[in-house]
């Protein structure tokens, strides 16, 4: 298992309940596969540097996990497939790296 940190930007029209709804299926998604949720991040709702979907907002949150890439496929399928909920995501292997980007967003 290697470590990576998972992004996501929901959808700011959705309410508490949708959102913690999304947040708890993705970090199902990685715990299920056997993954361990090392840290997160809670950023709620933010401006967006440039508008998405027509959105000039978004709901931020993070996950640094150490994990599978076949977790990582599916945490990618399910993205693809809520495209009007999940409207931006990334993954990205930290392995190696001291600090994450969670450490420096909490400054």
């Amino acid at each position: 298992m290697k470590k990576y940190e998972i992004g996501f930007i929901l959808n700011p029209t959705l309410d508490e309940a949708a959102s913690r709804a999304i947040i708890d299926q993705v970090k199902g998604i990685y715990t299920n596969a056997g993954a361990e949720i090392v840290d997160e991040l809670d950023l709620g709702i933010r401006e967006l540097a440039y508008e998405i979907q027509k959105h000039k907002s978004g709901y931020y949150y993070f996950l640094v996990a150490n994990t599978t890439t076949e977790a990582n496929k599916e945490f990618e399928r399910i993205c693809g497939i809520s495209k009007e909920n999940i409207i931006r995501f990334m993954v990205v292997n930290i392995d190696g790296i001291k600090a994450s980007t969670l450490d420096t967003l909490r400054k």
